[in-house]
């Protein structure tokens, strides 16, 4: 996850995934979002992450070269100070979570 430059709107912040498995991952109807954004992103039919290939979902910018998804918002949708980035199989599953910010630093340090 980077967290944007863009002043006022962060157009250019983003969540990065990586296919670490060895087949091809199907993401049409995978969602992406936070616990604390109320902004979800859904991955269009088609989408498909192959082993190693890596996509970005912007807030409000296009980059064909990471897959050209975008949430098409004008705010910033992650919370800078922590939250949760969740990403949902499409039957709501959830496939990975991470948590950043001032989330991440609750369990440092714990076993």
């Amino acid at each position: 996850m980077d967290s944007g430059q863009v002043k006022g709107t962060q157009a250019d912040e983003y969540v990065e995934i990586q296919n670490r498995g060895p087949v091809a991952a199907e993401m049409s109807g995978w969602v992406l979002g936070a616990d604390d954004s109320g902004q979800d992103f859904t991955f269009p039919p088609g989408t498909v992450l192959q082993p190693g290939q890596r996509i970005r979902v912007y807030t409000n910018e296009m980059h064909p070269g990471y897959g050209g998804f975008s949430y098409g918002i004008k705010r910033p949708i992650w919370n800078d100070k922590g939250d949760t980035a969740r990403l949902k199989d499409a039957n709501g599953h959830v496939v990975s979570k991470l948590p950043y910010g001032e989330k991440a630093k609750v369990g440092a340090g714990k076993p």
